[in-house]
This record gives C-alpha cells, sequence and structure tokens, in this order.
C-alpha cells in the first residue's frame, strides 16, 4: 500500500502584478523631436518562502521587505490572501511589517481546503493599486511503506520529480527511493523515522550512507552529496541533491540510503531472491524465507525438482 506524498516545491522567487495603472510611464517628445518613454514600474516589495518544499505539518514562511515608497505611501499595514490548488481562497489576514520594513508571516496548511499542489500567494499594501506575490507547492500525505503488518509513514518532497516506490532491505539495512520525472538537478528532502531506519555509533548517531544511480544495483550507484539538516528523538531529515543525466536514463534515479539498524519487526518479511538481487544483495547473501533453502543455479543444464 502506499500514498502518494509532499511536496515538493516552489522555484519562483516572487512575481509582480498590477490591478491597475499602465504598465508603463508614458513618452513624452522632447524640444529637438526625440521621444522618451519611460521604463518599467518600480518593485516595491520583493516576496519570497522560506523553503524549497512543504510537506505535512510544515510551517510555511513568506517572507519579504517593502520599501520606502509602500512605508511612506501606505504605512506597515498589509494584506495577505493564500488561494489552494483549485483557486479557492484558503486564508486571508492582515499584518505589520517591520519598522524597516521587513516582514515575515508564519501558517501551517490543515483542515478540508488543505490539498496537495500549488499555492498562490498574495501580500499588498492595497488590494486596489497593487498585489505582489509568490507560489508554493505543497503535499498533504506521506508515503506510506508496508514492512509486515507495521506501517512507515515516510515525509519527502522531490523538487522537480516524484517518488515512485520505497523498498526496505533487510539483509542489507537500507531502503531504496525511487524518483522519477525529476527533469533537471533535484533535492530529495526525505524525513526517516528512526522506528524505520536509523545509522548509530555505540549510543551515537551516526552518519548514514546515501549512493545515487540510475540503476538500484549498488555497483551502479554513486556516492550522493547530501546533508542531514534535522535531528532529533523520532525523524532524522536527509536534502539530497540528485544530477540530472539527459542521455542515461533521464529522469530516473534510485537512492539507497544505508544504515545500522532496520525496521524491528521486519525480520519476519523476507523479499523474494530477485527482488534482494536487484536491491543489490549478492546472490551469496541472499536470504530465503523460513522453511525454504538457498540454491544457486550455475548450470542451465541443471534442473532442480521436488521439496528442498
Amino acid at each position: 500500500m502506499k500514498t502518494f506524498c509532499i511536496i515538493t516545491i516552489i522555484v519562483s522567487v516572487f512575481f509582480i502584478l498590477f490591478v491597475s495603472s499602465p504598465a508603463y510611464a508614458p513618452c513624452a517628445i522632447g524640444p529637438n523631436g526625440t521621444q522618451t518613454c519611460g521604463g518599467p514600474p518600480q518593485i516595491h516589495m520583493t516576496i519570497t518562502h522560506d523553503s524549497f518544499a512543504y510537506a505535512e505539518n510544515d510551517t510555511v514562511t513568506i517572507l519579504g521587505k517593502v520599501d520606502q515608497y509602500i512605508l511612506s505611501n501606505y504605512g506597515r499595514h498589509l494584506s495577505i490572501k493564500i488561494y489552494n490548488p483549485q483557486m479557492m481562497l484558503y486564508r486571508s489576514d492582515q499584518f505589520q511589517t517591520s519598522s524597516d520594513g521587513s516582514f515575515s508571516y508564519s501558517f501551517k496548511i490543515k483542515g478540508n481546503l488543505a490539498l496537495s499542489g500549488y499555492y498562490n500567494v498574495y501580500v499588498s499594501p492595497d488590494e486596489k493599486i497593487m498585489s505582489y506575490g509568490t507560489a508554493f507547492e505543497y503535499q498533504a500525505i506521506p508515503y506510506d511503506l508496508i514492512l509486515g503488518d507495521k506501517r512507515y509513514p515516510v515525509t519527502y518532497v522531490v523538487d522537480p520529480g516524484s517518488l515512485d516506490e520505497i523498498d526496505a532491505s533487510l539483509q542489507g539495512k537500507s531502503i531504496v527511493l525511487h524518483v522519477v520525472n525529476a527533469t533537471s538537478p533535484s533535492v530529495l528532502r526525505v524525513d526517516l523515522p528512526r522506528t524505520l531506519i536509523d545509522s548509530a555509533s555505540d549510543t551515537y548517531d551516526s552518519p548514514f550512507t546515501v549512493l545515487v544511480g540510475n540503476s538500484q544495483e549498488t555497483r551502479y550507484m554513486k556516492p550522493a552529496n547530501f546533508n542531514e539538516t534535522l535531528t532529533n528523538s523520532e525523524t532524522r531529515r536527509l536534502v539530497i541533491d540528485l544530477p540530472y543525466n539527459p542521455y542515461m536514463n533521464p529522469g530516473k534515479w534510485y537512492v539507497k540510503i544505508i544504515g545500522t539498524s532496520i525496521a524491528s519487526g521486519y525480520e519476519n518479511t523476507v523479499n523474494s531472491p530477485l527482488k534482494q538481487f536487484r536491491l543489490g544483495v549478492s546472490s551469496y547473501d541472499v536470504i530465503c524465507q523460513s522453511g525454504l533453502q538457498l540454491i544457486i543455479k550455475k548450470d542451465d543444464s541443471l534442473h532442480v525438482s521436488g521439496p528442498v
């Protein structure tokens, strides 16, 4: 069973929307007959968000700054409107900038209107004159990894791209995430429940080993560039850079995260030999389910029949 997750987020930094007034100042004819025209209007506000992606339970923070023109003509009062992916008004509020014009507005996405997709944000000192905006992507539902009779929700974001599947290997104490539609250099953010996978030396945390490649076989993977950005008693968050290769399996990546322990209780669930092999387990290290015995066939003329 799996459900689709997060999030991944948004690339735009800011845009400007003028509700009224011309886009450019009018042209004028000089004494010598030359014509001069005004340039585009000055941007009086910058606006962005604090993260490249948002997932379930994340706090969204809208950041920005207004210039002296807005402070002098409209004061420090601003209004904000946030529309969900169906362009329904999700949130409307008012707040004030600091004395230097900078502002920060935070909220969590929840409730019946909290849909997965792109959200549009508009901030304005006067909605009749001008609005400035940004956008972000949000994914509400984590990936449900089922091991045995236990469910492990894995929150993640891929920007750009999406998560197709997660496999776990008891033998390798690892999980493999299959990323698709990564049509440019991407970033994968994944929150790893310690109950699913962890990496420790004695009683202290130790770094995970992270590999990435176009094939899920370990021998074809290379060490990934990653950072651990969040660590608490329940979760460890990794932010992993995914390269882009348009010539070799474009947009598809396998990310293997190796720890020192895998989910407790998973011992009763063993992948098929073929799946273990595809996950990078050596043929000699394949583990069979209880009551079965591993047989390695080296000669095509060998036929095996009967109970083992």
